[in-house]
């Protein structure tokens, strides 16, 4: 357990720390949210949770679709409205409410005025993402890109189409009789990379021998090539496994477009299977790659248009597509399946080389565009076109403002604030989705459309600590199912990552720490132990493999991948910090749970850890330019540091997630003055993949160790950085240029771990919990103590059990009051400590019901209701 004085007053860390200077500082500007750092361009999500349609809407009020594993985040079809002739600019764009994804954007130019509404139709109920098709199935999701490739030569159409898999592998299963033998071909066709070893495709297939290419070796860029294997059901079951994953050292994001299963010893060419005349058999099943997303329950997305334009302007709805559609009818089809409708009737329809471009009636003062998704059907079409805009967006609203989201938790009283809250958590909601049965919280909607063990951690928390435990466990659960035989988590297999698996063990830590001794979740908990046991077994042995070789990474983790801004496969300290971390966390449930024999193995494994670790910071730590002392990520890293704050998430992780490291030791004090030196435009710089970019998210780990080193005014700063690195729409991107930096992107958006951890900042602010102890009042802004402003949590679940609080200021100002419910038993370990500083800074001096000290924190006995009242003079 720490000691009160960490948490009691500043540390000598952070008595250092505070005589620096704040590099890029914004405090001399008024903390407001005004989206000053917003990224040069985003999207906004529009569907509902837990659905297969992830449809986005653009920062120019577009529709987006098609995404693939290159060009990255960048939608291949793109369907927008203009005026013919005219070019139009963003003059600006919001919702129509925080909850509610109805994106209002307005588009000017000269003489020109288009005010553009964009948003979903709401389906009667959610849909899973179906990959079930009885012949085959598709077990890693279904993302997919239609008209990613356009072949070179003339080719069957299923190469013109992907499925693709982002750091993970594609994985299908073919219905066979059991034991069958099978000729199976796979098809490819590389529409992005045209460089050796950056598509390397590891193809499995049940019953034959694995075959590694190079994509871009084997065949030229958009040239159609196939894999011949020669399948067989080997245990049975009655199903063909079909995998492609991307080999260890390359490029980790793996292509398909096409399987074709034939009778054994079927004959056919290579330049049959192309062409797609087939051979002397036609295939028993054909599979083209990334088509799932039309055998998906259909689904309508409209853009309503109020033209302002000279009388014989022409509206134009523009299409950028690669689908390879027909006009007829007034609409544009993709096949049999109606694609694209306007109202008003388009006069014209004309391809362009990136597209349609559809004419709309000269003077058109009102339009609709719909757009149709899914297995959709001129039936579909007819009651959509029945549907007004109006009865839509009210059924819209209704939904929205009765949707499942656990809204109205945190409230506080700067309305910028609340409004990024909300339009962040229905955001992270929206990416939900249904795979395989079970629900999951996608990272994002386009490149990280899936489960991330990284991200996923953080969803989990935020959700218990919400009071969403359903979700939560059925998160966790996810992750779960990604664990190998020897016990190690592999969601971005086959990637040796030793992160995911400490990060598991943690989460689940976290999560029994937070339901505490509920008896509703003992059996989960119990069912649960084992498989996390194992975990911590498969990392234990994969350190053992290390000691004694003498290697810079003895007694560490071998060498794997890191992530967060570093790419290359090596031994690298953030694996060791979440093994720690976690180790240590698990090792309080075990106590707490009577766990002895699993308490001693998780404590040996800690301390062993520890030790190596300890011994290989006195080597490796090392002082920049201005005397901070910092660790390396990598391990025994060689020669400058030109960037000594890249990839320390992980340290500032390790301070902030549990308590085995002092607060005001060197090694927070050192990370924490390279951040400072690191910002600009109000957060450190080049923390992660885009160098001189903004990791936006990356201020929750900063902010919450300033608090921990009693910078709550500097925190208060930060956070409100982070919203102002958001969009208009509450959106952000993982990584963006500093502002007049250009466009430069990296990284998945809208990105969901921001909101999550956005949320979780602003709760933490009012009420956190580390190690054993649960501070209140760590970091209120001054912006929140206005007059008759109140900042509250409801129902907030912490490791002491759950927490309402308020704190009001009155009316004139005068005085603010804080009160909670009792927290906590008589006799609980730790400590309830309360914060004042913050509202010493903002004048509220004396104070009633509580005895700070000279630092201004006081320690209240738990199992009792807080009532403390702060005067000012």
């Amino acid at each position: 357990m720490m000691t009160m004085s960490r948490l009691l007053r500043p540390t000598l860390g952070a008595l250092a720390l505070s005589a620096l200077t704040f590099a890029g500082a914004v405090t001399a500007q008024p903390r407001t949210v005004d989206f000053r750092f917003a990224p040069p361009y985003w999207y906004s999500a529009l569907g509902v949770p837990d659905d297969w349609h992830k449809p986005l809407a653009s920062d120019e009020g577009a529709l987006l679709y098609d995404f693939g594993p290159g060009p990255y985040v960048i939608p291949l079809t793109r369907v927008g409205v203009g005026v013919q002739g005219a070019e139009l600019t963003r003059e600006g764009q919001g919702l129509a409410a925080p909850r509610v994804p109805v994106v209002e954007t307005t588009l000017t130019g000269p003489g020109v005025r288009l005010d553009l509404t964009t948003f979903s139709v709401v389906p009667d109920a959610a849909s899973p993402s179906n990959g079930r098709f009885g012949d085959y199935e598709r077990l890693d999701g279904i993302s997919g890109a239609l008209g990613w490739t356009r072949p070179t030569i003339p080719a069957d159409s299923a190469f013109r189409n992907v499925a693709w898999g982002i750091t993970r592998p594609i994985h299908y299963r073919l219905r066979t009789a059991p034991g069958a033998k099978k000729r199976v071909v796979l098809g490819f066709a590389e529409s992005y990379k045209p460089r050796l070893n950056e598509r390397r495709a590891w193809m499995q297939v049940e019953g034959a021998p694995d075959q590694i290419a190079d994509l871009a070796l084997t065949a030229r860029r958009n040239e159609p090539q196939v894999f011949v294997f020669e399948a067989a059901d080997e245990d049975s079951d009655g199903w063909t496994e079909v995998e492609v994953l991307a080999p260890e050292g390359s490029d980790p994001n793996t292509t398909l477009a096409a399987i074709w299963m034939y009778p054994e010893g079927t004959y056919f060419t290579r330049d049959q299977l192309i062409a797609g005349t087939g051979g002397s058999t036609p295939p028993e099943l054909r599979i083209d790659g990334g088509t799932e997303t039309l055998r998906q329950v259909p689904r309508v997305d409209v853009i309503d248009a109020v033209v302002q334009a000279p009388t014989d302007a022409v509206p134009v709805v523009t299409v950028q597509t690669r689908r390879a559609l027909t006009a007829r009818d007034g609409v544009l089809w993709l096949g049999d399946r109606p694609f694209v409708a306007t109202e008003p009737a388009f006069t014209s329809a004309d391809t362009t080389a990136e597209g349609w471009t559809l004419a709309l009636p000269a003077g058109t003062r009102q339009a609709r565009v719909l757009v149709l998704s899914g297995d959709a059907s001129a039936a579909d079409l007819s009651r959509a076109r029945a549907m007004s805009s109006e009865a839509i967006l009210a059924a819209s609203a209704a939904f929205w403002n009765r949707a499942d989201i656990p809204y109205d938790h945190v409230r506080v009283p700067d309305a910028g604030i609340q409004s990024v809250l909300d339009m962040g958590l229905r955001t992270l909601y929206q990416g939900r989705e249904t795979v395989g049965g079970r629900g999951q919280f996608n990272s994002s909607f386009t490149l990280y459309r899936g489960l991330w063990t990284g991200d996923a951690a953080y969803f989990v928390d935020l959700a218990t600590v919400l009071g969403d435990r359903v979700r939560a466990r059925e998160a966790l659960d996810g992750i779960l199912a990604h664990q190998t035989p020897e016990g190690l988590i592999e969601v971005m297999k086959p990637f040796t990552f030793w992160r995911e698996s400490g990060m598991t063990i943690w989460t689940f830590a976290r999560y029994a720490r937070l339901v505490g001794d509920d008896p509703a979740e003992r059996a989960y908990l119990d069912q649960t132990w084992p498989a996390v046991m194992r975990i911590v077994e498969a990392l234990r042995r994969a350190r053992q493999t290390t000691v004694g070789t003498g290697k810079p990474y003895d007694g560490l983790f071998p060498p794997a991948f890191n992530d967060g801004g570093i790419g290359q496969i090596s031994a690298e300290y953030s694996s060791v910090l979440w093994a720690m971390t976690a180790s240590h966390e698990l090792g309080q449930v075990a106590r707490a749970q009577n766990r002895t024999e699993d308490a001693a193995r998780l404590d040996a494994f800690y301390s062993d850890l520890r030790a190596s670790f300890d011994a290989a910071f006195q080597r490796d730590a090392r002082r920049d330019e201005h005397g901070h002392l910092y660790l390396p990520v990598p391990v025994a890293k060689a020669g400058p540091d030109e960037v000594p704050q890249l990839a320390q998430w992980a340290a500032l992780e390790a301070h902030l997630f549990a308590d085995y490291l002092p607060l005001d030791g060197d090694y927070l004090t050192g990370t924490l003055g390279i951040m400072q030196d690191a910002e600009r435009q109000g957060l450190p710089i080049s923390t992660g993949w885009l160098p001189g970019g903004v990791w936006a998210g990356f201020g929750y780990w900063y902010g919450m160790n300033l608090v921990l080193t009693g910078h709550d005014d500097r925190a208060a700063d930060v956070l409100y950085a982070m919203a102002n690195h958001a969009s208009p729409v509450g959106t952000w991107v993982e990584e963006q240029p500093l502002v007049g930096e250009g466009s430069r992107l990296a990284g998945d958006m809208p990105h969901n771990w921001h909101p999550t951890v956005f949320n979780r900042m602003v709760i933490s602010m009012l009420a956190m919990d580390r190690g054993e102890d649960v501070l209140l009042l760590g970091s209120v802004p001054e912006e929140w103590l206005v007059p008759g402003g109140t900042s509250s949590l409801d129902a907030i679940q912490t490791i002491a059990g759950p927490l309402t609080l308020t704190l009001t200021v009155s009316p004139d100002g005068r005085t603010a009051r804080l009160r909670t419910d009792a927290l906590g038993r008589a006799g609980q370990a730790g400590h309830l400590v309360l914060h004042t500083m913050s509202l010493r800074r903002a004048g509220f001096v004396r104070v009633e019901g509580a005895e700070p000290d000279a630092e201004g924190t006081a320690v209240l006995p738990w199992g009792r209701p807080v009532d403390v009242t702060f005067r000012k003079r």
